[in-house]
């Protein structure tokens, strides 16, 4: 497996090893380990200071309240979409954690960038791991994170995720 060398001094993110419990890709990162491949303290706070910009996160009842804000959306749907896997997040500390990037700001409206990215990456990454691909600089992006880019330059973020999950298979 290809890996983001000590001696290299960016935060790319790269595959290593399935973590030996789960068979889950662990993620490494040459210059911040902050976000590893469970939930900590370090890697929520790198997560919101990661995704500040882009709505933050939110846990789904923090979520659920919010949604009842809006006439034209209903709690049981969100739930349906968080059952269904159609928007991603984590659990951590008896609740599950979902990045806000995926929605519209405006109305709430599910994103299809997030999820056609997670498509790719879901088939061997878990929510967190997921989670922290979009928040970490990616060599593929030249060392920008794809949080960053979905909404301006999807593209190099769909390759830069199709690139990562090649270099996991191989």
């Amino acid at each position: 497996m290809p890996q983001a060398t000590s001696s290299q001094r960016s935060t790319t993110l790269r595959p290593v090893a399935p973590d030996r419990k789960s068979g889950v890709p662990v993620l490494v990162t040459a210059g911040d380990a902050a976000i590893g491949a469970h939930p900590s303290e370090a890697g929520i706070e790198k997560l919101r200071i990661a995704y500040r910009a882009s709505g933050g996160i939110a846990t789904s009842d923090d979520l659920a309240r919010l949604v009842e804000s809006y006439a034209h959306l209903d709690v049981a749907r969100l739930a349906r979409l968080i059952v269904g896997g159609g928007v991603f997040g984590f659990d951590w500390q008896h609740a599950y954690w979902i990045p806000m990037f995926q929605f519209q700001r405006q109305d709430l409206s599910i994103k299809s960038g997030p999820q056609r990215v997670a498509a790719v990456l879901g088939s061997v990454f878990d929510g967190w791991t997921l989670c922290a691909w979009f928040a970490q600089p990616n060599s593929w992006l030249n060392d920008r994170r794809p949080v960053d880019l979905l909404d301006t330059e999807f593209d190099a973020v769909l390759y830069a995720a199709r690139g990562d999950l090649f270099l996991w298979n191989s």
